[in-house]
């Protein structure tokens, strides 16, 4: 049963629990971008790079939620050994002419994509938390007069949570986009801007977004 769209990911947490933990998958995409200076390459991101939510960015997380139980109807209806699965698709920018770029260039663009990568990791990261708070409190849940019950009222933990999980990246990406745009590629693509504009209005530009489909069904025997 669809939920909402966003978009973000996760860790591993609770190591010795009993219960199974989120079942997460990652696929990692890149889309080319051509360029032989700062400039060209930051244009061309921030022209042609994924959307996030309708926004363009420079990289993106997306990901899928559905969740799974077996149906104990032994008087009330409960979902037993409830689970979280996750399917992730990160998408990077890679360079399509990175070995004819100049050595610091190709230094430059080397650190810029090594940041990407760890900062749409970071969104998996949030998200693979929020799961695993959902699947405690979904497990603690007690028994439902129907199955169609105990099923809302999953869903309805679930969009607590992930309401509570979209706070969470909106607050890393306002920390983060400061320092993204101290890395040394954005910092000399944005020196013209800067020349014309504040700081702070150039910021506002490198934000890595995280987009994520989030969708949740339900799958059971």
């Amino acid at each position: 049963m669809a939920l909402r769209l966003v978009v973000f990911a996760l860790a591993s947490l609770f190591a010795g629990s009993a219960f199974a933990a989120p079942k997460v998958s990652t696929k990692y995409k890149s889309y080319s971008v051509p360029g032989k200076s700062a400039q060209q390459l930051f244009q061309h991101m921030s022209r042609y790079g994924p959307h996030a939510n309708g926004s363009p960015a420079l990289a993106t997380t997306a990901a899928n939620f559905t969740h799974s139980a077996k149906l104990n109807r032994k008087g009330k209806c409960r979902l037993q050994n409830y689970q979280v699965n996750m399917a992730f698709v990160i998408t990077l920018p890679k360079a399509r002419n990175r070995r004819s770029m100049s050595k610091s260039l190709r230094k430059r663009w080397d650190q810029f994509a090594t940041h990407a990568k760890w900062h749409e990791l970071q969104h998996r990261k949030i998200w693979v938390q929020c799961a695993r708070r959902i699947e405690a409190k979904v497990r603690k849940m007690g028994g439902q007069k129907s199955c169609e019950r105990a099923w809302a009222r999953a869903r309805q933990i679930a969009n607590v949570q992930l309401k509570s999980c979209d706070a969470k990246h909106a607050r890393f990406d306002d920390r983060e986009s400061t320092r993204a745009a101290k890395l040394p590629l954005i910092a000399q693509a944005l020196r013209p801007q800067r020349q014309r504009k504040s700081s702070k209005v150039a910021n506002r530009q490198v934000v890595h977004k995280s987009t994520t489909k989030r969708k949740m069904g339900k799958m059971y025997d």
